[in-house]
């Protein structure tokens, strides 16, 4: 039994925006707004069949209500909301209380130099031993070493059991406060030099 897709009400074609396959699309309309989207039979890459995002096209429709008419945003850092629930005086593991993730910076603090590790995933912060590998967990003192810029700003921690390193700042030496996220990318040259002695990153 063949069923004729071919609706009577303003029915128009389409090609599917999603990726570069050119998938065939009849899309109807009644009163001005999408009612239906099918793929179309005769279209020699799809052949009538539709993916997930295909067959999802009508959203896109201007008459939806759930489509979003403005970019959403997320402001960073939104591990804070959740960061009092952290025993940091109990957490010290080398992952994220928060969503499980490896640390990929770290902090000493203004106040005693505590070394806070920062979530690679989320940048929830929490404090950790200074004396360990925030990797492979040794505290074997022979295997820990750090590199400090003329400054005393940045810190290269290096671990000679599993070879990993971690960069640092010491907030006491900062002048100006310091978005953490951004020092990310503002020491890259340290990520360089420790990948051309033989370091990775954790």
């Amino acid at each position: 039994m063949v069923v004729d897709l071919h609706k009577p009400i303003g029915e128009g074609y389409t090609i599917c925006p999603y990726d570069g396959s050119g998938c065939g699309f009849f899309v109807a309309a009644q009163d001005g707004k999408v009612v239906n989207i099918e793929g179309d039979p005769d279209h020699p890459v799809n052949r009538g069949a539709a993916c997930a995002k295909g067959a999802s096209m009508r959203q896109l429709s201007a008459d939806n209500e759930g489509r979003l008419q403005k970019p959403r945003y997320r402001k960073a850092g939104g591990a804070e909301a959740l960061s009092d629930v952290v025993n940091q005086g109990v957490w010290r593991q080398r992952i994220c209380p928060i969503c499980g993730g490896k640390p990929d910076f770290a902090f000493l603090d203004k106040e005693r130099g505590g070394r806070w590790l920062l979530c690679s995933r989320c940048d929830m912060e929490w404090l950790f031993q200074r004396l360990q590998c925030p990797y492979c967990g040794t505290q074997g003192q022979k295997a820990l070493s750090y590199f400090t810029n003329d400054q005393g700003l940045y810190r290269l921690y290096t671990c000679e059991e599993c070879r990993s390193h971690i960069k640092a700042i010491d907030l006491r030496k900062t002048q100006a406060e310091a978005l953490l996220p951004l020092e990310r990318i503002l020491t890259a040259d340290l990520d360089r030099q420790a990948v051309g002695a033989g370091y990775k990153a954790g």
